[in-house]
């Protein structure tokens, strides 16, 4: 279910790219296969923040490098 959203995420923050999105999977790099940039990141933790209700904070933001990193945080904010 959160894989599902977050890679719906990535699909509307990086619309108009030219990226495959059915080659997401948890090892899909944010940067060096997505293209994501500070602006796309940062619309990435507003609709986490917006989606789960998770703020992120610069330094965690600054960890986040693959997909699974996302699902992740995510993940183990909502097992807290």
């Amino acid at each position: 279910m959160i894989l599902e959203k977050l890679i719906g995420m990535l699909k509307d923050i990086m619309i108009g790219y030219d990226i495959d999105f059915n080659l997401i999977n948890m090892d899909t790099r944010l940067v060096d296969d997505l293209g994501m940039n500070s602006i796309s990141m940062l619309l990435m933790s507003i609709a986490i923040e917006d989606e789960w209700g998770i703020a992120i904070s610069t330094t965690d933001a600054n960890k986040l490098v693959f997909v699974k990193d996302i699902y992740n945080f995510i993940n183990d904010f909502n097992n807290k």
